[in-house]
């Protein structure tokens, strides 16, 4: 007799020929092996399907979720359980049983950005190029896009930013940048970078006398520039701010030039040409006050000027500075410090003709100060761009001379002698006079006329740099310089002396 189900079953045994009926043995019949079935929606289980196991076996089942789903529910036999939210297990089995695992998709997580560009500005002639970065909190893929983005902006599939500013950008752009993932969930992040067209120093969208006035002032270092501020405001294009930037940007502002050195259509650069120096003192109205007068002898083309004057602060009090009437149409900026001035003009039109150019008013502390103190030194001198800082030393002339105007003619001894590069020339007058200084070689030739001018009453110094005419430095070797002034009444003074140049 073979049985193949379990269960309790009754047998019946009777005689051939005679029947007995009732139960005279009862037994059990159990199988070998059961089936349980598992199945998972949305995710894995393991094992998977039917699977067979042993009377009294024990047996465990791993779920786990796909890309993007969450465990939701567990059921065994029909029965909801909450044992675990990854694995269930079936101890000491003896019947056939069933597991599901339900698994519920997760809601979407918008990208992220990791990465994005600060608002900004830059130049016309800059490229622009950033890294953004963004992330997919649900591991998805992400593409980079530009939503109406300007003329020149870009993005490629990494999410490198390139904006490359049109010929005729100008003023505020704003880039919106995209990031979606492969749910086309999207988020934006939005940019605004402002171009600058050369020169706008002040980022207002056009080139006026303001922008020259500012790139002065960050000359005498009383406004700050930013990095970018400092190369659009370098229209000469030699790589740092000068006087002559806002000369460029004031004859821009008025129509006298249409393009910048520095720029596109590259103009041929104004070389600024002085041949001398020249400085005097003269005893002010005020009490106890002084002026000093810094002169340009024979200039040509000079749009711009700038200079660093240190003085002696034990002596010197500082009071103000002037412009005068060669310089009158210029803009001027200066700032004051412990022990120097720093001063900066720029003009429409050149400056060609000699004279003062500006008058530094002090008074002093000490009017014994000792004979041989330095009470100024030009820092630094630079006309246009061309810088003459070297030409010029130390300014000596004596303040307590002034107590009483000269009452004679007389040409001192240049200083230092021998010189090699500059030399100063001294000399005083008693009266106005008309003042001619010429250098000439030892062949009686002409090399330069220092000064041809009508001058007032006091002490002079002037500096010769060794050049000549045609701004051309001389040789080494002996000169001869001459001073003639004509005073009142056709008073004529007439001197010479020698100087040596050695290189």
């Amino acid at each position: 007799m073979e049985i193949n189900t379990s269960g309790f079953f009754s047998i019946i045994v009777h005689d051939i020929g005679q029947v007995k009926s009732g139960a005279s043995n009862f037994f059990v019949v159990v199988p070998n092996t059961y089936s349980i079935n598992s199945s998972a929606v949305n995710g894995t289980i393991s094992p998977m399907g039917s699977t067979i196991a042993n009377y009294g076996d024990t047996v465990t089942f791993a779920f786990a979720p796909k890309v993007r789903h969450h465990f939701d529910s567990l059921y065994v036999d029909g029965a909801r359980v909450n044992d675990s939210t990854t694995q269930y297990t079936f101890t000491n089995v003896i019947s056939a049983h069933a597991i599901d695992a339900y698994f519920s998709a997760n809601p979407n997580i918008p990208p992220l950005f990791t990465s994005v560009l600060s608002d900004t500005a830059i130049a016309r002639f800059d490229t622009l190029q950033f890294q953004y970065q963004a992330v997919d909190p649900d591991s998805g893929a992400i593409t980079f896009s530009l939503l109406n983005p300007p003329s020149g902006a870009s993005i490629d599939s990494t999410g490198l930013l390139r904006f490359i500013p049109a010929a005729n950008a100008n003023g505020i752009n704003f880039v919106v940048v995209q990031v979606k993932d492969d749910s086309l969930i999207f988020v934006n992040d939005t940019v605004k970078i402002r171009v600058n067209i050369y020169g706008d120093v002040s980022g207002n969208g056009g080139i006026t006398a303001y922008d020259a006035a500012l790139v002065l002032q960050n000359f005498v270092d009383t406004t700050m520039f930013t990095s970018l501020q400092k190369r659009i405001g370098d229209v000469s294009g030699n790589g740092e701010i000068s006087a002559l930037d806002a000369s460029y940007l004031l004859q821009y502002s008025v129509g006298l030039i249409s393009s910048f050195p520095g720029g596109l259509g590259k103009q041929q650069q104004v070389q600024a040409i002085l041949s001398a120096f020249s400085f005097r003192i003269e005893k002010s109205k005020e009490p106890n006050q002084y002026d000093l007068y810094i002169s340009v002898n024979k200039p040509s083309q000079v749009f711009g000027l700038s200079m660093d004057l240190g003085y002696d602060s034990s002596i010197v009090i500082p009071n103000s500075f002037y412009k005068t009437a060669l310089t009158d149409s210029m803009v001027m900026a200066s700032k004051f410090f412990s022990d120097q001035v720093k001063i900066a003009m720029a003009g429409i039109n050149p400056m060609n003709n000699a004279g003062d150019i500006i008058k530094f008013s002090f008074l002093l502390k000490d009017p014994n100060y000792p004979k041989n103190a330095l009470l100024f030194t030009m820092k630094k001198f630079i006309l246009n761009e061309t810088d003459h800082t070297n030409e010029i030393g130390g300014i000596t002339l004596n303040v307590r001379d002034l107590a009483q105007l000269p009452t004679v003619y007389k040409l001192e001894q240049n200083f230092p002698n021998p010189f090699n590069p500059t030399t100063t020339i001294s000399y005083q007058l008693p009266d106005a006079s008309s003042v001619k200084i010429v250098i000439y070689n030892m062949l009686g030739q002409e090399i330069i006329t220092l000064i041809n001018e009508q001058q007032s009453t006091g002490y002079f110094s002037m500096l010769w740099n060794g050049m000549d005419n045609s701004n051309r430095k001389v040789s080494s070797g002996v000169y001869i310089y001459r001073i003639e002034a004509v005073g009142l009444q056709n008073k004529r003074f007439i001197d010479v002396k020698k100087m040596m140049l050695i290189k």
